[in-house]
């Protein structure tokens, strides 16, 4: 588990699928902590991200920035990102930057 004083950024990864839950506030302030945690899974050759952001509260467009660039990385080499269980407003962020379409969203199952 990553902690800073907003956000809880927690990782487990098998068989080339990491996990990633992000839970609190996402901000330009804690964003490079993200940046890690996605850059680092890839690296190790992860070709699957499913991210957790049901308990996130907050998102701003440095947030959006991060996730958008780790889903055009596993694009491009051949993997995904699916994004799970937005909040309504968080996923509306993704709408405002006209991410909706290509990113992946799914409810927890």
């Amino acid at each position: 588990m990553f902690r800073s004083r907003l956000v809880d950024i927690g990782v487990t990864c098998s068989d080339g699928i990491a996990v990633v839950t992000i839970a609190g506030e996402l901000d330009v302030s804690n964003t490079a902590l993200l940046y890690s945690c996605l850059h680092e899974a890839m690296d190790v050759g992860v070709m699957e991200l499913v991210v957790d952001i049901e308990h996130l509260t907050f998102m701003d467009s440095t947030g959006v920035s991060i996730l958008a660039g780790a889903h055009r990385r596993l694009t491009a080499q051949g993997g995904s990102l699916t994004m799970l269980s937005p909040l309504p407003a968080i996923e509306r962020l993704f709408g405002a930057a006209h991410l909706v379409p290509a990113l992946n969203f799914k409810a927890a199952a």
